[in-house]
């Protein structure tokens, strides 16, 4: 997955030193060297909690793209969605932290079974709990 952010000074009154916390799910696995190269330093604190440098200093009218690569993985059966929260931090005085910004990802799979040969299983199992198909297999000549 590939979790592209836009971050920009639209006249806060000066340039100050900013950063970009960026928290992901547990279940986000992000590799050292995935992040984008579109600018900025990155820097992981945790498991889950990442900074980006936006600039020493981010001058007003400034405008930053990024963008971070996850995999997102050991979802568990109940677990829809997933979130990422987005913040700035900064050295103004006026205001040192911008809004929690929370983007939320409904997570949904999908999967097709193609059994062809002589040795059909009796049964494919799906490890979903409340799975079920949307045709009866039976109706359909299989």
């Amino acid at each position: 997955m590939n979790l592209t952010f836009h971050a920009q000074n639209v006249g806060e009154g000066g340039s100050y030193k900013a950063e970009l916390h960026v928290t992901a799910p547990l279940e986000a696995v992000r590799n050292p060297g995935n992040f984008s190269s579109l600018s900025g330093d990155y820097f992981t604190m945790n498991q889950s909690l990442l900074l980006c440098d936006l600039g020493n200093h981010m001058k007003t009218g400034a405008s930053f793209w990024g963008g971070l690569w996850f995999t997102v993985h050991h979802l568990q059966d109940t677990k829809e969605i997933i979130q990422f929260d987005f913040q700035i931090l900064s050295k103004n005085l006026n205001k040192l932290q911008s809004d929690v910004i929370s983007f939320r990802l409904s997570v949904e799979a999908q999967a097709q079974v193609s059994l062809n040969g002589f040795s059909k299983p009796e049964a494919v199992i799906f490890p979903l709990s409340d799975w079920h198909p949307r045709t009866n297999l039976s109706q359909r000549g299989m």
